[in-house]
């Protein structure tokens, strides 16, 4: 008897030859998914270090406008424009009452 130089049956070759095929089909298929996830995955880090930085952004904007209204809320600037625009007077003697001069104030009492 002679021995076959494919290490087995006829029919084996065939079988390998078919299985190296599938294997290589996989193999290739594999990679095209990686490629396809890998893609997305950098697309997707991309939006969130975009997001992140108009979040950033978003809070330090935020700060500035705190700040520009803090400035330009002081007591004294306010005073000083409502001084000068509205011409307030402090109120005279005849502008001032109690509390307990007023109409409702005598049933006051039923709001307590």
């Amino acid at each position: 008897r002679r021995a076959h130089r494919g290490g087995g049956a006829p029919g084996d070759r065939a079988v390998k030859r078919r299985a190296t095929v599938v294997w290589s089909l996989a193999a290739v298929a594999a990679g095209a998914f990686s490629i396809v996830v890998n893609t997305e995955v950098q697309k997707r880090e991309d939006r969130l270090e975009s997001v992140n930085r108009r979040i950033v952004e978003t809070r330090e904007a935020i700060d500035v406008l705190r700040a520009e209204w803090s400035y330009l809320n002081r007591p004294g600037r306010l005073e000083d424009i409502a001084r000068r625009r509205l011409a307030l007077r402090p109120p005279g003697p005849g502008q001032v009452i109690r509390v307990s001069d007023l109409p409702f104030a005598a049933g006051a009492e039923e709001w307590r």
